[in-house]
């Protein structure tokens, strides 16, 4: 005989227990990359799911990600590109893809070491093969400075100049590299909405007026956003329509680079002031809730 009393008993002790999980953002200086990649479907689940955006990313995310960047820009499928199974401990289609395209290289004979955290020399390398694939690459930059340039593997040193050259990849601080570092995640993002920054391969809005041409905006690349917009005494009006994660506060953060999309395109209205306009209503909206 089923006892219902016990299984609504746990069910409840599980709510409990979500519902006291602290959901973390990501940092200040990485909230629009974030919105950005997540916005440009660029971001696996995998990645965001546990909130933890300071956590190490591993080679297999990164490059994951990359491809995507390049598969989107070539306006190609995943499904539909031919590779070999040339690594022995994965069977990622990303990853069998970008070897096949001199994108990546074994770590040892035949291994790819997927869950290895990946080093910011290696980062550099992956994002300078990308982009000579995509044939975005220019012969003329300069040396980097670092002072610590004597530590970056004589494999990665060309890659780290172009990418520090193009504003693609940064220093650390006291003008050092540390070539053998790993990324966070949120770093990760970082580097990769500054390829889209730089090369500006971000996929544009309708440029019309979305007063007269609504349902241009509720599709984007196919899809349909979480937003719901119309015009009221000829004003326009953006209604988040989505649902939060389990045990997270209801919010429109998942929403809001689309909105900041939506301005920018007609009003050249900044992130910074989209974002804090969605801090403001999320306060209010989560102290009503909780009263």
């Amino acid at each position: 005989m089923i006892n219902y009393k016990k299984i609504v008993s746990l069910i409840i002790m599980v709510c409990l227990i979500f519902s006291t999980i602290s959901f973390a953002d990501p940092s200040e200086w990485a909230k629009t990359s974030y919105y950005s990649l997540r916005y440009e479907q660029l971001i696996d689940n995998s990645l965001t799911v546990d909130r933890l955006f300071q956590k190490n990313i591993t080679r297999e995310e990164f490059i994951e990600m990359l491809i995507k960047v390049y598969l989107e820009e070539l306006r190609i499928n995943i499904e539909s590109v031919n590779y070999d199974d040339y690594f022995s401990d994965t069977d990622n289609p990303y990853i069998e893809y970008a070897y096949k395209m001199k994108i990546v290289n074994g770590v040892e004979e035949k291994k790819f070491l997927p869950y290895k955290n990946v080093t910011r020399e290696e980062m550099a390398v992956m994002m300078k093969n990308v982009l000579n694939q995509l044939k975005l690459t220019n012969i003329n930059y300069k040396e980097s400075v670092f002072i610590d340039r004597y530590n970056i593997s004589n494999w990665a040193v060309d890659a780290v100049d172009y990418c520090y050259d193009n504003s693609l990849i940064n220093g650390v601080g006291n003008n050092t590299f540390k070539p053998k570092d790993n990324a966070t995640r949120e770093q990760a993002f970082k580097l990769i909405d500054n390829i889209y920054n730089r090369y500006n391969l971000k996929v544009a809005f309708n440029k019309d007026n979305p007063t007269n041409k609504l349902g241009n905006f509720l599709t984007y690349k196919g899809n349909e956003t979480n937003l719901n917009i119309y015009k009221d005494n000829n004003e326009l009006v953006i209604v988040s329509k989505g649902i939060a994660p389990f045990g997270e506060n209801l919010n429109i953060k998942e929403d809001h680079y689309q909105i900041f999309r939506i301005l920018e395109s007609n009003e050249n209205i900044s992130f910074v002031a989209v974002d804090k306009v969605v801090e403001v209503i999320n306060d209010l909206f989560n102290n009503v809730e909780k009263k």
